[in-house]
């Protein structure tokens, strides 16, 4: 047995006898980690309210490789992202995000670049001002980068500059625009038809950092547009991420 600590985002958790907790967490350097949180349901608990879902925690805890079920011994909150917990849109964009990381994320599987673009993604969507609805799409784009399924919105096989033409797509299966001029075994490839206003958001989204992502502003029709079409693209390379509970609460869906 050996005493861990590290940080942690917990995406899940479930009742336990009485008064413990089951947590569900992808750590920053173990991958997904279930922890057994002792008394946490207590009302004289001394976690209080630090083991709620998407709390951003440190966390110790005793290691047994031989268990799958590690116990608990001391937390404290590095964010609560109260304003996600505040606000059902943020809540519902929040709960997809954490439910895609639980059903990519394995145990013992360290992922720190997906870990830190799940906590910046947190940060984003808690303390945006505007649109953190951006946050989610912005998420689908770089976790399918970071996973290996990178999009391409610059270029199609033939042309340099896809904004040029009047008829655009998307091939989920190839991950890059395809035009009227592309091969017809390209054009008739799973995908699904891009407008440019989408296609000029993507470009935004794929190339934002920080406050500015949530500055972009986009037609209810392309956001649901951009949505569909990056939940279409990960469910074609993930097959982990077909049927989300999460994503029937969202205003997208």
């Amino acid at each position: 047995m050996s005493i861990q600590r590290t940080e942690a985002i917990i995406l899940k958790t479930i009742p336990y006898g009485e008064t413990s907790k089951i947590l569900t967490t992808f750590t920053k350097n173990m991958g997904k980690v279930n922890l057994l949180a002792k008394g946490a349901r207590d009302v004289k608990s001394k976690y209080g309210g630090s083991l709620e879902l998407f709390n951003y925690i440190s966390v110790i805890y005793y290691d047994r490789t031989e268990r799958d079920l590690q116990y608990v011994s001391d937390v404290s909150v590095i964010d609560p992202f109260l304003q996600i917990h505040n606000d059902l849109d943020r809540t519902y964009e929040a709960l997809a995000i954490i439910e895609m990381c639980n059903r990519l994320i394995h145990g013992n599987e360290d992922n720190l670049h997906i870990f830190d673009l799940l906590v910046q993604t947190l940060q984003g969507i808690d303390r945006a001002e505007k649109r953190p609805v951006n946050g989610l799409l912005y998420f689908m784009l770089h976790v399918a980068t970071r996973l290996g399924f990178t999009m391409d919105f610059d270029s199609c096989k033939n042309c340099r500059d896809v904004m040029d033409h009047k008829e655009l797509n998307f091939s989920v299966e190839h991950g890059r625009v395809v035009c009227e001029s592309c091969p017809s075994h390209l054009r008739n490839v799973s995908g699904a038809l891009l407008s440019k206003e989408s296609l000029g958001i993507m470009r935004q989204i794929a190339r934002s950092h920080g406050n500015g992502l949530y500055n972009i502003a986009m037609s209810e029709k392309a956001c649901h547009e951009v949505y569909h079409l990056l939940l279409r693209h990960l469910q074609f390379h993930m097959e982990e991420l077909q049927n989300l509970n999460s994503l029937s609460f969202l205003k997208l869906a």
